[in-house]
C-alpha cells in the first residue's frame, strides 16, 4: 500500500483498513467489515454543497483525505454519496464522476489490472474536460482539475510505458489532490 504523509482536510478518523476487493472483508456486506458510512462519519445526512461552498462539505473533503492516503475504495464511496445528489450531466456531476473514476483506477492498478485502470483514466479525462468546459469558476471546488488530470495521466503513462515493472504506486510521483 502507498505510504505517504499528505496534509489532511478533515479530522475524521480513517477506517482501520483500506478495502481491496478479494483481500479484505467488504466494509458494508461483511460483519467483519469496517462499515464505512459517510453519513455516520459526518454526523448526519449528506447534503450536496454548491461548488462555491466546497470548504463546508465534509464528505467532499473526507474523500480528498481518503484518496490522498490510499483509501481509494473509501474515497469513491464518500464522493459517490455526493455524486448521487447531482445532475450527473452537469459540471458538478461530471466533477465527482472524475474523482470517483480516478480513485477506482488507482485501486485497479493496486490490484494489478493496468488495462482497467487506463480505461477508467480515459473516461475520467472526458468527464474532467466536460467539467472544465461547463464550470463557471475555475479552479473548480478548490481543485485545478486540468493540472491534476495531467499529473494523473503522466502517472499512468509511466506504468504503461514500463510494462515490465511491478505495479506499485509511487509516492514521489503520486497525483495528490491539493486543494487551494
Amino acid at each position: 500500500m502507498l505510504q505517504i504523509a499528505a496534509p489532511r482536510y478533515t479530522k475524521v478518523p480513517f477506517p482501520p483498513y483500506s478495502f481491496v476487493p478479494g483481500r479484505d472483508p467488504h466494509p458494508h456486506n461483511n460483519p467483519a467489515g469496517h462499515r464505512f458510512d459517510a453519513a455516520a462519519l459526518t454526523g448526519g445526512p449528506v447534503e450536496l454543497p454548491s461548488p462555491a461552498r466546497w470548504r463546508e462539505s465534509t464528505p467532499y473533503l473526507l474523500g480528498c483525505d481518503l484518496y490522498n492516503h490510499a483509501f481509494w475504495w473509501e474515497a469513491h464511496e464518500a464522493w459517490e454519496t455526493l455524486w448521487r445528489l447531482t445532475d450527473r450531466s452537469a459540471a458538478q456531476g461530471r466533477f465527482f464522476k472524475t474523482l470517483i473514476q480516478v480513485a477506482a483506477a488507482h485501486l485497479k492498478l493496486h490490484m494489478g489490472n493496468a488495462p482497467a485502470a487506463n480505461g477508467l483514466i480515459t473516461r475520467a479525462q472526458r468527464n474532467a474536460q466536460h467539467t472544465h468546459a461547463a464550470a463557471s469558476v475555475l479552479p473548480y471546488m478548490g481543485l485545478h482539475l486540468d493540472e491534476w488530470m495531467l499529473a494523473v495521466r503522466r502517472y499512468y503513462d509511466n506504468f504503461l510505458q514500463n510494462k515490465g515493472m511491478e505495479l506499485q504506486h509511487n509516492p514521489s510521483t503520486y497525483p495528490f489532490l491539493r486543494l487551494i
